[in-house]
């Protein structure tokens, strides 16, 4: 047990010493270049899109390129690092491209394609082919960074089925895969490092099960905007907890098959459960909420205090720390 309340306290503390290195780098690079692009009278772009940008320019690296780094055994470089840090940033952009039917998502597949032959049409779109050709710049493999792209861009167009309430459950897990594994993907190419063996599909799996946490936490959300996911359509959640940590079994299988060093290995996984088990908190909170009606489990009967897991609360960072032990228990058990 100490051992284990030991290994949380080690991963906490290496992810906040990563989320401290990208606040310094948001702060030197991102902040300024960002707001340089804010245009008096154009309210395509403003201080909330920074905001969002920044957000995702903190996490995003820390989950996705630290820690493979980890796996690959070296930190992130310092051009590594401000690529990924710029790709961050791009993300909510293109994601506007998808959430406001305004927006047309065909102009975004022409901007990633070649970024450096498209004028843009306002302040939003300026910042967005900035960040574009300054990354396809310090990309070393163009072509397979290209493909991710098309990818990622693909599973965005696939994932407007999930709006449908005809789409079937395997496609939206499919969705949920492909959203979250091309996008993780994507980072690694902005790596430079020895290939291995399975490497990019353990990789994609990784990414996938991230988007499976980040839908189990937007519950409410996608509930109220008719976001059809695995998590949101879940009829049982004992079932729903039970697929999730098939899941997590199948990541481990496909990270430990790899061609590398044991403790590497063992080291990532931490970073990984350190995150995942934070979702046993959520799945927790709605295994209670069922027990107030007849199954099947329907979020729309709740509030949003009842939905939201709020993750900073003591009460909760406790049952973290409980389910991280015990999910390092149920791991020693198939060793």
């Amino acid at each position: 047990m100490i051992q284990i309340i030991r290994d949380f306290i080690r991963v906490f503390f290496r992810f906040g010493r990563e989320i401290l290195i990208q606040e310094f780098h948001i702060r030197k690079t991102l902040k300024p270049l960002l707001h340089r692009f804010l245009i008096k009278g154009d309210n395509t772009f403003t201080e909330k899109d920074i905001r969002r940008m920044c957000y995702y320019a903190r996490f995003v690296p820390a989950v996705s390129g630290a820690a493979y780094g980890t796996l690959v055994n070296r930190s992130l470089t310092t051009t590594e690092r401000r690529l990924m840090l710029l790709l961050s940033a791009a993300a909510p952009v293109f994601d506007d491209y998808f959430d406001d039917k305004s927006m047309m998502a065909s102009r975004l597949k022409t901007m990633i394609e070649n970024p450096q032959a498209c004028i843009a049409e306002n302040a939003k779109e300026k910042i967005f082919l900035n960040l574009l050709c300054t990354i396809s710049e310090g990309v070393k493999d163009m072509d397979f960074f290209m493909e991710v792209c098309r990818k990622v861009y693909q599973s965005q167009v696939d994932a407007l089925m999930q709006e449908s309430a005809d789409t079937p459950a395997e496609t939206l897990r499919k969705i949920t895969m492909d959203k979250g594994g091309y996008s993780t993907l994507l980072f690694i190419t902005l790596m430079e490092y020895p290939p291995v063996k399975g490497d990019k599909e353990a990789i994609y799996y990784f990414g996938g099960m991230v988007q499976w946490v980040d839908d189990i936490f937007d519950v409410y959300d996608d509930t109220r905007d008719g976001i059809r996911t695995p998590a949101s359509t879940a009829g049982d959640i004992i079932e729903l907890r039970a697929e999730f940590e098939s899941g997590l079994m199948e990541l481990r299988r496909l990270f430990m098959n790899l061609d590398l060093p044991e403790g590497q290995k063992q080291r990532f996984l931490d970073l990984q459960w350190f995150f995942f088990t934070r979702a046993f908190v959520c799945l927790e909170q709605f295994s209670n909420l069922e027990k107030q009606y007849p199954k099947p489990f329907k979020p729309d009967r709740y509030t949003r205090k009842d939905l939201i897991c709020d993750m900073e609360k003591a009460s909760n960072i406790i049952k973290w720390l409980k389910y991280f032990y015990n999910w390092k228990e149920t791991l020693k058990s198939c060793d």
